[in-house]
């Protein structure tokens, strides 16, 4: 069952559609980029879209990556990230015939805006008041961490996972996409960019609602030494199952991944990259002025920065799907 709005919010599209003409621009820029799926998020008689895009030529079938940004609306530096990334391989495509190659091989699908209404209105939920990585129908195993773990009292408060038994229209839609669309070839890798929490950037792996270790532990780990044997000098990222920080009820990959070893064979592998922007504030605490200060650099230098930092990381992700039997444990588990 899937939500209706219950109350009005005040809503700004500035955010919203500055996005929504730069993702146009990839779409009519050469072909490179096209649009799989869309889905039309109405509220309060305002329609926002969820799209899905595909890069490249690369079969349904194929080994496939697929990155998302902007489940919480007020965390736009994972959409500048994935969008800026998108735009680089537009470019690159043009004189790069590897960069080609690898797009027919590999399957890179993208949702720049999981989150339309919430990115519009500069807040973490959407405009329901309902944040989206609470709102899966799954509970936490053990105790969930007080308030942040996802709670029931009122959509007025942060972390508010929903009414019981009531999915929202985007948790539904990505849950459908990932059912009919992500999950056709033979491995399929997720990256979800988010920002918020802590002075170093973090690659977390479910579960999120239970200390269990997860599954597929052996091919995080896996990918883990590849990634630093790669990249032996980005001490940079910290891998680490997220429970370790904190607790949820309704965590999205959690719902999301038990389903699909439940119901493929496929190896699937959801990752949530949590940026460090705890840093941001120690190095300009003049950002906790600013709404989005938490969330985003706000100093231009450090902004940029921070779009060119990662793209080692997401070409990293492109390669290592292409190869991934040579990673990923033999086995029939998803």
């Amino acid at each position: 069952m899937i939500s209706q709005p219950t109350q009005k919010s005040k809503v700004s599209n500035n955010l919203y559609t500055a996005y929504e003409a730069a993702i146009m621009r990839l779409l009519s820029s050469g072909g490179l980029c096209h649009s799989v799926a869309e889905q039309s998020i109405e509220v309060y008689d305002v329609n926002y879209t969820m799209r899905l895009i595909a890069v490249g030529e690369a079969p349904p079938d194929a080994p496939t990556l697929v990155i998302i940004a902007g489940v919480h609306g007020i965390e736009s530096i994972g959409v500048d990230i994935l969008l800026n990334y998108l735009s680089a391989l537009t470019v690159q495509s043009g004189w790069s015939d590897s960069v080609r190659s690898l797009l027919q091989r590999v399957r890179l699908l993208a949702i720049p805006m999981a989150n339309p209404s919430g990115i519009a209105i500069r807040r973490r939920a959407n405009a329901n008041g309902v944040d989206l990585m609470r709102n899966a129908p799954v509970d936490a195993r053990v105790k969930a961490t007080w308030m942040v773990g996802g709670h029931r009292y009122s959509r007025c408060l942060p972390w508010f996972r929903g009414r019981p038994g009531v999915l929202e229209q985007e948790t539904q839609v990505l849950f459908d996409w990932c059912n009919s669309l992500f999950c056709r070839g033979p491995c399929t890798l997720v990256l979800d960019i988010h920002s918020g929490f802590g002075l170093r950037d973090q690659i977390w792996y479910p579960y999120a609602g239970q200390k269990t270790a997860f599954p597929r532990i052996g091919d995080v780990l896996a990918l883990e030494r590849l990634f630093d044997a790669s990249y032996p000098h980005h001490h940079h990222y910290q891998f680490s199952q997220q429970s370790q920080y904190y607790i949820t009820h309704g965590d999205l990959w959690d719902w999301i991944y038990d389903h699909r070893f439940t119901h493929a064979n496929q190896p699937f592998l959801p990752l949530t990259l949590e940026l460090g922007s705890w840093l941001w504030l120690k190095k300009n605490p003049k950002q906790l002025l600013n709404k989005l200060g938490l969330f985003h650099p706000m100093v231009e230098h450090r902004r940029s920065r921070v779009l060119r930092q990662h793209f080692s990381l997401l070409d990293f992700l492109i390669k290592a799907v292409e190869v991934w039997p040579t990673w990923i444990e033999p086995g029939t588990h998803a």
